[in-house]
């Protein structure tokens, strides 16, 4: 039964129904189907408004909120890139100072070679100088 009343009460007011149109003969039909509205009727327009009003804050809100996460999103991937332009540089530092290392250690054992050497030539040279004295 409460389906029935609702749907005499859709035809009383539909949406095809309240076309605009230039004849002001049709506005006052309009008008007092609007007028003749029950107070449930009211209630229930004024109840699917206020749902209508909530839901598209919400909507602003999720959609601001959207922006905001594209931006930050926008924001660390700059951040992130400029962290990878550090790394790759010091990445270069990095062999550059691998390669000094090991070039001074390839000269540092090329001096204690000839160090040796040096010790064993000197050794040499006191027995020689010593036999012959």
């Amino acid at each position: 039964m409460a389906t029935d009343e609702r749907l005499r009460r859709k035809e009383r007011i539909s949406p095809a129904s309240m076309t605009a149109t230039s004849d002001a003969g049709d506005v006052l039909p309009l008008y007092d189907k609007l007028h003749n509205l029950t107070l449930d009727d009211k209630m229930e327009n004024a109840l699917l408004r206020s749902r209508i009003d909530e839901q598209s804050q919400l909507i602003m809100i999720l959609k601001k909120r959207a922006d905001e996460a594209i931006e930050a999103r926008k924001q660390l991937e700059g951040f992130n890139s400029n962290l990878q332009g550090c790394k790759d540089d010091l990445e270069d530092q990095l062999r550059e100072a691998s390669k000094k290392c090991e070039m001074l250690d390839a000269r540092f054992f090329e001096l204690a070679s000839n160090h040796e050497e040096m010790i064993k030539i000197k050794d040499d040279y006191k027995k020689k100088n010593a036999e012959s004295n």
